[in-house]
């Protein structure tokens, strides 16, 4: 698990906003950008924060490759888990 929580615990962000409910998935792409910036809204205490995750070329730039990078730290995690199992 621990080599496994770097990427874990990052899958409920994107730049720092939530999109899990309940730690469930949202159904929409509408419902995930409400949950970000309306249910946990940053926002009140990070002026602009909703601006991370307004649907523009940079932001999806960004937002990709970082989703790239835990994702090749997940299959990373889970290949040495893999390997650990048969030793």
């Amino acid at each position: 698990m621990k080599a496994s929580w770097n990427a874990f615990s990052k899958a409920g962000y994107i730049r720092g906003h939530q999109y899990l409910e309940s730690d469930q998935p949202p159904y929409t792409m509408d419902k995930a950008f409400e949950i970000m910036t309306v249910i946990h809204s940053r926002d009140d205490w990070d002026e602009g924060a909703s601006g991370r995750v307004a649907v523009t070329a940079e932001n999806m730039k960004v937002i990709l490759k970082r989703r790239g990078r835990q994702l090749r730290r997940l299959k990373r995690s889970m290949a040495f888990y893999r390997r650990k199992r048969w030793e």
